[in-house]
């Protein structure tokens, strides 16, 4: 039915691994974005609010973030996608692309 309207379609969530649905759309709104003439009327497609402005009206929020961000250190994936909004390409991954190389060598088992 929106697409006899034209009606907006909203997805929002978690950016992940740089290859979901949402990562897509992503992609595609940011290209679109940066190829509108400055002046046009045409709206913005891609929107995203970062936990640091939550935090400005939801002090409690701000806090929260920031434990979780302690706990589990400023580089876990979930600290960078769930509140930095990041992609993070080695999610689903048990090791990091660092960890693996770290690990990688010319040595018998």
């Amino acid at each position: 039915m929106a697409a006899s309207t034209g009606a907006s379609t909203v997805l929002f969530g978690t950016p992940w691994n740089g290859r979901t649905l949402l990562d897509n759309a992503v992609s595609r709104n940011r290209k679109l974005d940066a190829a509108r003439v400055p002046g046009s009327k045409a709206p913005q497609l891609h929107h995203e609010v970062h936990w640091q402005r939550v935090a400005e009206s939801r002090p409690m929020y701000g806090e929260y973030v920031r434990q979780e961000r302690d706990r589990l250190g400023a580089n876990h994936p979930l600290v960078l996608s769930q509140y930095g909004l990041r992609t993070v390409e080695s999610a689903g991954r048990m090791f990091s692309n660092a960890q693996t190389a770290a690990i990688s060598g010319d040595f018998p088992r």
